[in-house]
């Protein structure tokens, strides 16, 4: 999994013949558990929200929950953009590094 060249790179030299091998054989093993772990716990996360039942929660939890979503909701639409110009602007206007400059203006509104 991990590439000779990289490997390579990293561990250069008749010295470093063992470890080289030990790096392999460790990210070869790594990478199969790292995707098992990753999708059982994909699978557990949509387990809890697909049985997640606000009935179930104490009146103090849901109420602190439905406020916060309420406040979050509310932050959003006040950064939205109020029209499709707000949004949608030219290279001129937003300079060079345009991406950065209108992920700022988002964060910043």
């Amino acid at each position: 999994m991990l590439s000779d060249g990289m490997v390579g790179e990293l561990c250069s030299g008749e010295k470093n013949d063992e470890l080289r091998n030990h790096l392999k054989a460790v990210t070869d093993k790594a990478w199969p558990l790292v995707n098992w772990l990753t999708r059982h716990a994909i699978c557990a996360i949509r387990k809890f929200v697909l049985s997640f039942d606000p009935d179930k929660l104490d009146p103090a939890t849901r109420n602190a929950l439905e406020q916060g979503a309420a406040e979050a909701s509310k932050e959003l639409a006040d950064k939205a953009p109020a029209t499709t110009t707000d949004l949608f602007s030219s290279r001129e206007e937003l300079g060079k590094d345009y991406i950065m400059e209108r992920s700022s203006r988002m964060t910043s509104a």
